[in-house]
């Protein structure tokens, strides 16, 4: 009994894994200036945008403890946190990211 009442204190206080490294953009903002072009402004630009971040966000949270620190630290470091911060770049970049570590290549002379 002692043992499993120590596994549960480590575990909560552990808390998620990498939850506090996840980053928080704006994807609302980073949608309107995407919808917005000239100073038109499209709705159904701004849906699309937004329902495609909503996709790449619930993905990528939802699998976010699985990925390399490497990766993740490099995706979030190359798309940033200014205005043009996305979800769905996040989420390239994370795929691409996975591909090139499995297929690394070498050179040769």
């Amino acid at each position: 009994m002692r043992f499993c009442l120590w596994c549960f204190v480590a575990v909560f206080l552990a808390g998620p894994v990498d939850a506090a490294d996840f980053p928080r953009y704006d994807p609302e903002g980073y949608c309107k200036a995407y919808s917005t072009d000239d100073g038109l402004y499209s709705s159904e630009s701004y849906n699309y945008c937004v329902g495609d971040e909503q996709a790449a966000y619930n993905a990528i949270k939802e699998a976010w403890g699985e990925y390399p620190e490497q990766v993740t630290d490099y995706c979030v470091s190359y798309v940033g946190y200014d205005a043009d911060a996305s979800y769905e770049t996040l989420q390239y970049c994370i795929k691409d990211e996975m591909q090139a570590l499995v297929g690394k290549k070498t050179f040769k002379f």
